[in-house]
């Protein structure tokens, strides 16, 4: 388990490492997980130590949601995007706001690309693009790129949506 963003991550014995050990994962009310994290998912969570029998302290995670991934690129920085309902009669357009995810750092963009690289069915597409009017976001992997009208495109190369269940 690693943070998004972020050469390190705190672990359950407030120590920072590349990455954490974590015995279990919990919902928010300590109830196991029933479906589980998906391979590649983002998980908004915590890290919390719990007393295993014969092990000692180990990590638990402590799940608020989980975002399963659409698309298998692995480029880019992790941003969280949000539509600013700004609406425009000529491009470019900066109407979304991209946040780091993890981090302060933020860009507004005048333009997201979902489908070139990720290839999301027409569902999650459309799935995706509501995420934009909510207030968590979208939850993305991609990389900014300025264009020949002095805009900014947000290219993805992977999406993530917010499992089901």
């Amino acid at each position: 388990m690693a943070r998004a963003n972020h050469a390190r991550t705190r672990c359950h014995d407030g120590l920072l490492r590349p990455r954490c050990y974590v015995a279990d994962a919990v919902d928010v009310n300590r109830h196991p997980l029933e479906a589980g994290i998906p391979d590649g998912s983002l998980a908004r969570a915590d890290i919390e130590p719990r007393a295993y029998e014969g092990f000692g302290e180990l990590g638990v995670l402590i799940v608020a949601d989980v975002r399963a991934p659409i698309g298998k690129g692995l480029k880019g920085t992790y941003f969280r995007v949000r539509d600013l309902g700004i609406r425009c009669v000529r491009a470019p357009c900066f109407s979304l706001r991209a946040a780091r995810l993890n981090r302060s750092s933020r860009t507004i963009v005048s333009s997201l690309d979902l489908a070139s690289i990720a290839r999301p069915s027409a569902a999650e597409l459309a799935r995706a693009e509501a995420a934009l009017s909510t207030s968590s976001g979208l939850w993305l992997l991609g990389t900014v790129i300025e264009t020949n009208d002095a805009g900014r495109i947000l290219l993805t190369s992977r999406f993530f949506l917010i499992s089901k269940g």
